[in-house]
């Protein structure tokens, strides 16, 4: 059917995209600042042996905010820090992969929603993200990429039903054509 890959859903495929890669792009900008020592999110994930005192700081916030009672929670702390980051970034990766591959499939839109959810998830739960000096741009690209997807989707599934009916409205026409036929012969 064309609902699923027409002009409209390729234009909010390539608006997704766009913001998909504009996301990937925050990550690698400047993001926490520390003693005069900055690093991206991902620098913080990928070179953990220049973070030592990045590290080091976070721990003290999250201990002074209430955030780390235990040694447990510590762990799960660094997990979500570190896991967080690294499935964003397989999103977007995946989610532009698909994209340009599928060339505006409209079923590609269902990546940026993940993304979407997943990035609002990760700016809300966490506050040494907030700590960043673009949390706030992220989470609004977030909200503005589920908002265009869904929008994408609900025009996509719309033509659909519009292409649907109109199949119906042919068949109907051909049956009632063919019972007048059989009814003159």
């Amino acid at each position: 059917m064309e609902a699923f890959n027409n002009k409209i859903t390729k234009i909010f495929c390539i608006a997704t995209a766009v913001l998909l890669i504009a996301l990937f792009v925050c990550q690698f900008l400047p993001f926490w600042t520390v003693e005069d020592k900055t690093i991206s999110m991902n620098g913080y994930i990928w070179f953990p042996e220049k973070n030592g005192a990045i590290s080091a700081e976070f721990k003290g916030i999250m201990r002074d905010g209430g955030y780390l009672p235990d040694k447990n929670a510590e762990q799960n702390w660094i997990n979500w820090l570190v896991l967080w980051p690294v499935m964003q970034t397989i999103f977007i990766l995946l989610g532009t992969l698909l994209h340009i591959k599928a060339k505006g499939h409209g079923f590609m839109l269902l990546f940026p929603i993940a993304c979407g959810v997943s990035g609002i998830l990760g700016f809300t739960r966490h506050p040494i993200l907030q700590m960043g000096s673009t949390w706030v741009i992220q989470l609004v690209l977030s909200i503005i990429m589920i908002i265009v997807a869904v929008v994408g989707l609900v025009l996509m599934f719309k033509k659909y039903i519009e292409e649907t009916r109109a199949l119906e409205a042919k068949l109907a026409e051909a049956r009632a054509a063919e019972a007048a036929a059989a009814a003159n012969k």
